[in-house]
């Protein structure tokens, strides 16, 4: 047991899943330092809510949850909320079998199985069916069909794919929300991509709304510096699953990612700056109306 199992209120529960997942007594120090790091991403996340009205009172949440840092931190901080009385949300955390070979899965899914566990949850794991896939992808598979394209093209294809599995499932669930865990270092990285690629000052929004189906899509982290989210990955003892592809890992976005980094010297502040330029422009007043082909 943790050394400080007896604080009573909001974080005695974060205490009792952290030594239930990384079995481990924390000393005082730790401990206080994983709650700052809690907090902080808790109020990055309340502030996007309550900003872009993410969330409806009694709102049913389908969490696209992958094995990574981001959407793991994700649900964790969505479920510590989903029982206060101005949200009282229904989270369904659902993750699409992988569309590469991929040696990690078994762990993954072992990890995202006992995460859910501990929160309470039941995970939902989602397939491909053949008639959603495109013809050189179903005969050759994923990986193999992307020699013969653009590496960011080849992403493209895997998430679209893996999207339209999870809106899919967000509309026969009845869903009000689909929820995704890209944070601040994600959308900067979309937005550099789209400036100096097609000269169109865009990022990924807050929320998107799907009239026809009947939901929105919601990104809770858009305020959340990835940095801020390792440390609470290392701090709670998570494992780290990221995308084992060798085309996504050495492809185009993660080209931005290093120019981002170069551009802003890693501060933090300077990226938020960034954020506050592309919004105050282009997203806040516009949320984009789609209809989910």
């Amino acid at each position: 047991m943790p050394l400080f199992s007896k604080i009573c209120g909001y974080y005695a529960r974060s205490v009792l899943i952290i030594t239930k997942i990384t079995k481990k007594s924390y000393c005082k120090t730790i401990f206080f330092d994983t709650i700052l790091n809690m907090k902080a991403i808790q109020k990055s996340m309340l502030k996007a809510i309550t900003q872009f009205n993410m969330l409806p009172k009694g709102a049913k949440v389908l969490v696209a949850v992958s094995g990574g840092k981001d959407s793991a931190a994700l649900l964790w901080h969505l479920a510590e909320i989903a029982n206060w009385n101005s949200y009282l949300l229904t989270l369904i955390p659902a993750v699409t079998s992988p569309l590469y070979p991929d040696p990690a899965w078994e762990k993954r899914l072992t990890f995202l199985n006992a995460l859910c566990a501990s929160l309470g949850l039941t995970l939902k794991v989602l397939s491909l069916d053949s008639e959603d896939c495109p013809e050189p992808v179903c005969k050759t598979g994923l990986e193999r069909c992307t020699l013969k394209t653009e590496a960011s093209e080849s992403c493209f294809i895997c998430s679209q794919l893996r999207r339209k599995i999870l809106f899919r499932e967000t509309y026969i669930e009845g869903c009000d929300c689909i929820a995704f865990g890209h944070h601040l270092d994600d959308i900067l990285t979309t937005a550099l991509m789209n400036i100096l690629q097609h000269g169109s000052c865009e990022g990924m929004e807050p929320i998107r709304t799907y009239p026809q189906a009947g939901f929105k899509l919601i990104r809770p982290l858009v305020y959340v510096p990835e940095a801020t989210i390792i440390k609470f990955r290392s701090m709670i003892g998570w494992d780290s699953y990221t995308c084992s592809c060798s085309i996504g890992a050495e492809g185009t976005r993660n080209e931005y990612r290093i120019r981002l980094e170069k551009l802003t010297e890693g501060s933090i502040q300077q990226k938020r700056n960034l954020l506050r330029g592309l919004y105050s422009n282009h997203l806040v007043n516009k949320f984009s109306e789609e209809t989910v082909l």
